[in-house]
């Protein structure tokens, strides 16, 4: 026979594993697709600018006029413009990233708080505030270090793929 009161709080349940794709998928939404696009575009340009850096070394390395004053300038001048449009370009894929997924976190930051703010009295009544307090500061987390973080290894690991 059970007592009244014995069974008010729920007891909590444990999911293993890693962030699931549902997580990433409405992360991105939040993101936005053209803040989304813009970013993968400003690594994509970041690639393009360091492939052309290494071929046009290897051409110069490859020329047998590169000691000439005016050739090695023109392959110096040409090689130092594809390095500053290659941190150009990271410089904003950087931060286009960094604003973008800040605003992200932001709004999944009010989804939560309004979601927990909006909740039904008995959810109060049978969670603990430490429990609350423990998975929302853990969800937080990984919206802000977690998710970032493997969307800019998962652009960086593909590009250099590619």
């Amino acid at each position: 026979s059970r007592q009244v009161g014995q069974d008010l709080i729920e007891t909590e349940r444990i999911e293993e594993g890693g962030v699931k794709w549902d997580v990433y998928k409405y992360y991105a939404q939040a993101v936005g697709y053209f803040a989304f696009v813009a970013s993968i575009l400003f690594y994509v340009i970041y690639q393009g600018f360091s492939v052309g850096a290494n071929i046009w070394l290897s051409r110069w390395a490859d020329d047998d006029t590169a000691s000439i004053i005016s050739v090695r300038n023109k392959y110096l001048a040409v090689y130092g413009t594809l390095g500053v449009l290659q941190s150009l370009s990271i410089m904003f894929a950087t931060t286009c990233f960094a604003i973008f997924t800040l605003e992200a976190a932001t709004k999944l930051h009010d989804s939560m708080l309004m979601r927990i703010l909006r909740a039904p009295m008995s959810f109060f009544d049978t969670t603990p505030t430490g429990r609350m307090l423990n998975r929302f500061s853990k969800d937080i987390d990984i919206v802000d270090t977690t998710i970032p973080m493997n969307f800019r290894m998962l652009f960086n690991q593909l590009l250099n793929v590619l």
